[in-house]
C-alpha cells in the first residue's frame, strides 16, 4: 500500500511522480510547494488541456472547498493518492465517482520535453 502523508508524500508527490513514470519525464518539486499559490502555475509549464482525455493525462480536480486534488488517468478510471482523516492511500475511481465528488475535473497532457 502507498501511503498519504500531508506535507511528505500527497496526491501532488504521487501524481506527478506518475507522471515522470509513465513520460520519462523528470518534474521536480519541493515537500511544500504543493501548498503553495504558485504550484499550479509551475504546472502549467509542463502540461496543456488535453483535447481528448486518455490514460497517463493529469487530472486536476477542483473540490467544493476549492482546493485541488491530483490524479492520473488509467484507462477509464482516475488513479489518486486519496486520504480520509488522518490516512490514505492510492486508490482508483471510476469518472462517476470523481465527478460526483469535485465540482470540476480538467485534464492535461505533457506539453514539452522536461528533463
Amino acid at each position: 500500500m502507498i501511503g498519504y502523508y500531508k506535507n511528505s508524500f500527497n496526491c501532488a508527490h504521487w501524481a506527478i511522480g506518475e507522471i515522470n513514470r509513465l513520460h520519462g519525464t523528470n518534474i521536480l518539486f519541493g515537500n511544500d510547494d504543493a501548498w503553495q499559490a504558485s504550484f499550479i502555475p509551475f504546472l502549467r509549464n509542463y502540461f496543456k488541456p488535453a483535447k481528448t482525455k486518455s490514460s497517463g493525462n493529469l487530472v486536476v480536480m477542483s473540490c467544493h472547498s476549492g482546493q485541488l486534488h491530483l490524479g492520473v488517468m488509467h484507462g477509464r478510471q482516475v488513479k489518486h493518492n486519496w486520504s480520509e482523516g488522518q490516512s490514505g492511500c492510492v486508490i482508483i475511481s471510476d469518472m462517476g465517482t470523481i465527478r460526483s465528488k469535485f465540482k470540476k475535473v480538467r485534464f492535461y497532457e505533457i506539453n514539452k520535453e522536461v528533463s
